[in-house]
């Protein structure tokens, strides 16, 4: 018997196989794996590379996978650049005006 959590592991890892046979071929893993985007923007990425590097067509199932798979390994983070520092705790512009 298969334990609850098989079968969404074995999806991961069909998935993952999709992305190693149709991305790895041009990008790392390491470059992918420093992107984050929804899903809708891995989408843009995907046609664009279609349009400006003629990337082979995908079949709408694989490309589905290979998009669900982007957006929950890879999906957009929250900001990951510190918050600003408050006026009061900025140093003085001495190219400010006076």
């Amino acid at each position: 018997m298969l334990s609850p959590l098989s079968a969404p592991v074995r999806v991961l890892e069909d998935s993952w196989k999709l992305v190693q046979a149709n991305c790895i071929e041009c990008h790392s893993a390491q470059l992918i794996s420093r992107n984050s985007s929804c899903r809708e923007v891995w989408k843009r990425r995907i046609t664009w590379m279609r349009q400006t590097y003629e990337l082979h067509e995908l079949e709408t199932a694989v490309e589905d996978s290979i998009l669900n798979y982007l957006a929950s390994n890879y999906g957009q983070k929250e900001s990951t650049r510190r918050a600003g520092l408050a006026a009061e705790l900025l140093p003085d512009n001495p190219f400010g005006a006076d």
